[in-house]
């Protein structure tokens, strides 16, 4: 349960921007793409975290939402939700004993965050 309640607060804070508002017609290509690569990075710890997890985060936040739309997905939120779906289904359990049956669920899906693979996509369809 503790487990479970760490890895909450963790996405509940890692997806929270501080003092996002809704865009205006003047927000920049930039911050644009960081919404979307934002959005990536919860959309892949949804998907890495499981459903049941998942949805309970999201009673308690909801930036991926709120990410969703700020960031003018419209047709490309499939898409994102797909790599990032991909990008979870490769987290793997770690080797190490001591870990147990636990994945670097955070440090993965920061590196798909980070990746130039999003990058390449996302800056393709400005």
């Amino acid at each position: 349960m503790r487990k479970y309640l760490f890895i909450s607060a963790l996405f509940l804070f890692s997806c929270s921007p501080a003092n996002v508002t809704t865009p205006e017609n003047n927000v920049s290509v930039e911050e644009k793409l960081q919404w979307r690569k934002d959005y990536a990075f919860c959309a892949c710890l949804h998907h890495a975290l499981g459903e049941e997890i998942a949805n309970e985060i999201r009673e308690a936040d909801f930036s991926r939402g709120m990410l969703h739309d700020i960031a003018d997905l419209g047709g490309i939120s499939r898409s994102l939700d797909s790599m990032a779906l991909e990008a979870a289904n490769k987290i793997t359990v770690s080797r190490i004993k001591d870990f147990g049956d636990s994945r670097p669920i955070v440090f993965e899906c920061l590196q798909f965050h980070r990746s130039k693979e999003l990058d390449v996509y996302l800056k393709s369809i400005k």
